[in-house]
Formats: structure tokens, C-alpha cells, sequence
């Protein structure tokens, strides 16, 4: 749990490092209600303030509740080659079968009945911040490990 709350913390900091590097002060507002409009990024917003604040009142949520769930998944390991494990596992259904493991996760219900799982939420979000500081050209050396999960997942740089 401590990390999908802290995942959430830095994913919603994230518009406040960006608005200073960029020296957008000016624009915060028009920022706040552009990034708003993502779902995984109002999931961050959400669950960053309530972890912060206790209760969330200077706005309503979106977000109505997280909660416990299970979810399956291919585990990668640090030296392992990623990108030809990612694409035997996209290749080969056997071969995927055969690796899945089943592990904790959450999902997120929003005040609209949808839902977003863990997962989803957490690509959704990486791969919105890569493309923004792809797009600004912000320096990202500092969260990219080696470009193993940034480049090799996305496929960006």
C-alpha cells in the first residue's frame, strides 16, 4: 500500500516540478485544469492530497474509494534483458502462461461507478509524464534507470 500512495505522491508533485522548471506560474491554473482532464492523473491528485490531508476539502474528488484486488503479471528482474522477455511473453502464450504470477493489487472507483486498476493507472501515468517532459525537452536522466523502463517500455526518448 506504502508504495501505491507514495507512487501517487510523486506522480501528482510532478505538476508542481514542472510548472517551476518550466517557470509556467503563470499558467498554473490553465496546467491544473489540462492535467485535470486524465483520469490517472486526477487518481493522483486524489489519493496524493487524501494520503496528505486526511480528508480531502478545497475540491470534491473523482475518486471514491481504492481498494484491495489481485492481479496477474509477468515479473521482471534487474539484469534480466527486458525487452526480449517483454516480447517472448507478447510472443508466446505458453511461454506467458507459464510465468504469470498472481499478486496484490488495487483498484480504483471513481464517484461515476468507473473503475482503473493499478496497473493501467501506473503506465497510464508514467507514460503521460515521459511524453510531457519528452515534449518540453525536461531532463529525465534522473528517474530513468539505464532507459531499461522508459525507453525499452515505451519505446520513447
Amino acid at each position: 500500500m506504502d508504495h501505491f500512495f507514495n507512487f501517487s505522491v510523486t506522480a501528482h508533485s510532478l505538476r508542481d516540478w514542472c510548472i517551476e522548471h518550466l517557470s509556467q506560474q503563470d499558467k498554473r491554473k490553465q496546467l491544473n485544469q489540462m492535467w485535470d482532464a486524465e483520469k490517472h492523473l486526477v487518481i493522483a491528485k486524489d489519493v496524493a492530497n487524501s494520503v496528505k490531508h486526511f480528508k480531502i476539502t478545497k475540491y470534491t474528488p473523482d475518486v471514491k474509494e481504492s481498494s484491495l484486488s489481485t492481479t496477474k503479471r509477468v515479473p521482471f528482474y534487474l539484469g534480466q534483458d527486458i525487452v526480449e522477455e517483454m516480447e517472448s511473453v507478447q510472443r508466446d502464450f505458453e511461454y506467458r502462461e507459464s510465468k504469470i504470477q498472481e499478486n496484490p493489487s488495487f483498484v480504483v472507483t471513481f464517484t461515476d461507478g468507473t473503475t482503473e486498476d493499478l496497473t493501467d493507472y501506473a503506465v497510464k501515468t508514467i507514460k503521460y509524464w515521459v511524453c510531457y517532459f519528452d515534449s518540453y525537452s525536461i531532463p529525465r536522466s534522473v528517474i530513468d534507470f539505464k532507459g531499461v523502463f522508459l525507453i525499452g517500455a515505451f519505446g520513447t526518448r
